[in-house]
């Protein structure tokens, strides 16, 4: 629906020509009648106003001044200029303001309002097709040239750049200019993605890298800064070139680079780390360049606050012994367990593992398996989520997705998961998920809870309607099938996790219970 204006001083003329017709089978909305220029103008403000019918002689501001005005806010707006004189002189200024129609009021009828809104119509929708057009090359030719600087890197990186010349011909071809002083690149990447968080599960990877690429690209080019931004696997990457001798950051730069981060905060719901490689002369030394952005990536995982643009060194971490890593995880069984005091618990375990600056990749398997262990309460009780990684994320994002999930955990299920049985039933169930790639028997079970075994079994096929071992072989397929289908475990793994270390018994297990393979499963 194309936004119309109608401005005329005769009162009457103005009436007339609002109600001539039906404006909106037409394909116009009248968003306003004016009774002179000046009035109009202020009214309108900023609005774009895709058609003006407008008097010409009027006082304060006549329409020719009024045209020119809303030109400015939008040169593609079409015009209609209404009059009673058919002097040439007013024909004459009317083409020269690029009007779209001339009419005179004495001679207008309906059928030749609706002739000229008509042709109105159609320019505007070709102009509108065009546009469209125009808008879908540029994202192509965007998308390609992203395509190409992450060819161009990968290249780079996996020395498979035999033909220079060819690559430095692509490179012309897509305006891709190489530094002509020392730079240094900028890895930007997301370490908290609330969008994983609001989504349950995370957006397409390349889809997001290439839209914050393009972000960047316009930013920079609005501030006057030439610098070329690289998609590049986990990152989005700026080649900045140095224009001072200390090799620092202007505080100009700065503020754009914050701003940027804000933009994409709060259009993409991403936030953004930070990290600044070593100083290079050549453009072809930028494999160097993303080895020592991988090299400082872990630094800003505990940071806090506001993101800065500086070149720190690389960070220090505190090893995580295979011993540290077990009693951290027991700790979170028993937190799990126990329930009530399940958040003090993991602040407190939060607190002590930023206070000891452990290592961030074992920091993130870490709470990768907090997770999971949710994940097997959630498909025990016959329901799913779909798991969310943690590669690269911030230790907040870490913490935040443990205490969401952990939250619609006890929230939606964990009343329905206990009212039912008595206090050996859940015993059982609980042991079997908690122990579920270890082997398993009824025994075991019996003597974990000091319990005889025989008892348990009649108990058990009471309650959950099946035998202990049928309900064990029910569980080890349902937790296999969720990793199969939901995580890009090898089959290997996937069969460690239940239970089975034999791969080929797996695979023969698998099959027998659920007619496929498990790599069929998987595909």
């Amino acid at each position: 629906m194309m936004n119309a204006v109608l401005v005329d001083d005769d009162i009457e003329m103005l009436e007339m020509l609002s109600h001539l017709i039906d404006w909106q089978t037409y394909g116009f909305s009248i968003s306003g009648k004016y009774n002179n220029g000046e009035n109009a103008l202020k009214s309108i403000g900023e609005e774009k106003v895709d058609l003006l019918v407008t008097d010409i002689t009027m006082p304060a501001m006549d329409g020719f001044e009024l045209a020119r005005n809303l030109r400015k806010i939008n040169p593609e707006m079409n015009v209609i200029f209404l009059t009673c004189h058919e002097d040439f002189s007013y024909a004459k200024e009317a083409i020269q303001i690029g009007a779209d129609d001339y009419l005179v009021k004495y001679t207008l009828t309906k059928e030749k309002l609706i002739e000229s809104l008509n042709k109105m119509s159609i320019k505007y929708n070709k102009r509108n097709n065009m546009n469209e057009k125009i808008n879908r090359y540029t994202e192509e030719m965007n998308e390609n040239r992203n395509n190409f600087k992450e060819s161009l890197l990968y290249s780079i990186v996996k020395d498979l750049t035999q033909d220079i010349d060819g690559l430095s011909e692509k490179m012309s071809l897509y305006q891709i200019k190489k530094p002509s002083h020392s730079y240094c690149l900028i890895g930007l990447y997301v370490n908290y993605n609330e969008r994983i968080l609001i989504e349950n599960g995370e957006p397409q990877k390349k889809l997001w890298r290439y839209e914050i690429a393009d972000i960047i690209s316009e930013e920079l080019n609005n501030n006057g800064i030439t610098d070329e931004v690289f998609p590049y696997d986990k990152y989005v990457i700026i080649l900045h070139e140095w224009s001072t001798l200390d090799k620092t950051f202007s505080v100009k730069y700065k503020n754009i680079i914050e701003k940027i981060c804000n933009i994409i905060n709060e259009t993409m719901r991403m936030r953004l780390a930070i990290c600044v490689s070593d100083t290079y002369d050549n453009f072809w030394d930028i494999k160097k360049g993303i080895v020592d952005l991988n090299n400082r990536k872990m630094a800003p995982f505990y940071l806090k606050g506001k993101i800065e643009l500086r070149r720190d060194d690389v960070t220090k971490f505190t090893v995580v012994s295979h011993e540290i890593f077990d009693q951290l995880n027991e700790r979170f069984k028993i937190a799990f367990r126990n329930g009530e005091n399940f958040i003090e618990e993991m602040d407190k375990l939060c607190v002590e593992i930023e206070k000891k600056n452990y290592n961030p990749d074992i920091i993130r398997k870490l709470f990768q398996l907090f997770l999971f262990s949710i994940y097997r309460e959630t498909i025990k009780m016959n329901k799913s989520v779909n798991e969310i990684p943690l590669e690269d994320a911030s230790f907040q994002f870490c913490k935040d997705a443990l205490y969401q999930q952990y939250d619609w955990y006890i929230g939606n299920y964990k009343e329905q998961l206990n009212k039912n049985y008595n206090d050996d039933i859940k015993s059982i169930l609980s042991y079997v998920d908690e122990n579920l790639d270890k082997p398993i028997s009824l025994q075991g079970v019996a003597d974990s809870i000091y319990k005889n075994s025989s008892y348990l079994s009649r108990l058990f096929k009471q309650n959950i309607g099946m035998s202990f071992t049928d309900y064990l072989i029910k569980r080890r397929i349902e937790m296999a099938s969720y990793l199969l289908t939901e995580t890009n475990l090898p089959v290997e793994e996937v069969g460690r996790r239940v239970g089975i270390n034999n791969v080929s018994y797996f695979y023969r297990f698998y099959k027998r219970e659920t007619g496929k393979t498990p790599k069929n499963n998987n595909s």
